[in-house]
């Protein structure tokens, strides 16, 4: 394993684990340029948990590179959210995200933001269980997901419109096919349920 990445991880276990400690881990290794994706411990059918510094540093000297947390516990859901260019420049992401930064604030949600590593954001923040919005409990948290990126999405089109940088992003919108705008989208996944 390259030093730099091994040293990374050991100077930021701290940082890392409260993401990971107590949930089932995806891990992506490179082991001479071949990427193997691995969840289970080797020759077991055992989940892989990374709850200490030891338990990461294990698996980072063992070429991991990447770790990814499963979503769901039975006592909270963490929430993914990946804004990121398709037809839109850098520049155009980084409103969008900044965008996406208030409204969060706004909502007095604390969240998790960090470049993907190519071409956008990721948000990330977590809600305990029972999942809710307002006084309506959600038993599928696949309802409550729906729910939540339908709120998002909407504010965050308001807030676009109506702001500063909207004759910007406007430029890139006329670009679209309307099978990718957000209307269309939206109205195929309603159609759905």
């Amino acid at each position: 394993m390259l030093k730099w990445v091994v040293d990374y991880y050991d100077k930021n276990s701290e940082l890392i684990l409260p993401f990971l400690k107590e949930r089932k881990i995806g891990i992506r290794q490179i082991f001479n340029g071949e990427i193997i994706y691995r969840r289970h411990e080797p020759n077991s059918r055992n989940w892989i948990y990374v709850n200490e510094k030891d338990d990461l540093m294990r698996w980072v000297k063992w070429h991991g590179w990447a770790y990814f947390p499963h979503l769901e516990t039975d006592n909270e859901l963490w929430f993914a959210m990946d804004i990121d260019s398709r037809k839109v420049n850098f520049e155009g992401v980084k409103i969008v995200a900044s965008v996406m930064v208030n409204i969060l604030n706004g909502l007095k949600i604390k969240y998790l933001v960090k470049f993907s590593g190519s071409n956008g954001f990721h948000f990330l923040w977590r809600y305990k269980k029972p999942l809710s919005i307002k006084d309506k409990i959600f038993i599928h948290s696949w309802q409550f997901e729906r729910a939540t990126i339908e709120f998002l999405q909407t504010r965050l089109e308001q807030n676009l419109q109506n702001g500063k940088h909207k004759n910007y992003l406007y430029s890139f919108s006329i670009n679209l096919t309307p099978s990718l705008s957000a209307a269309v989208m939206t109205k195929k996944i309603n159609g759905l349920f």
